[in-house]
């Protein structure tokens, strides 16, 4: 798994930097991302802090108060400060539910 992750960082780079207008699979990314908003969102910023330098390896129970309690303001400097990361993790989620879909309807059929 470990070899494969940059192939997917480069993959996921890719699909959100694609044309919304004119690429199918894009509209299909952002569809999902509404469609999953509810926990797509959080979870794409808990990846960002619990990955972030100063938080890496503490349990989010002993995270500043600020971000622990997820005060508004605390999230919306985290998700500008780290967009490109959350746009990244968000990409890949939906590269592995396309794909999980796609073996599930094998399975089924």
């Amino acid at each position: 798994a470990e070899s494969k992750e940059p192939l997917l960082s480069i993959a996921s780079k890719r699909l959100v930097s694609l044309d919304r207008s004119s690429n199918y699979i894009r509209r299909e990314f952002d569809e999902f991302c509404s469609l999953n908003a509810d926990w797509l969102d959080s979870a794409a910023v808990f990846h960002c802090l619990s990955n972030s330098d100063d938080l890496r390896g503490l349990n989010w129970w002993d995270w500043p108060a600020d971000l622990r309690d997820r005060k508004r303001s605390a999230i919306q400097e985290c998700e500008a400060r780290c967009e490109e990361e959350i746009s990244e993790f968000k990409a890949l989620q939906f590269l592995f539910n396309r794909q999980w879909m796609s073996l599930r309807n094998y399975a089924n059929s």
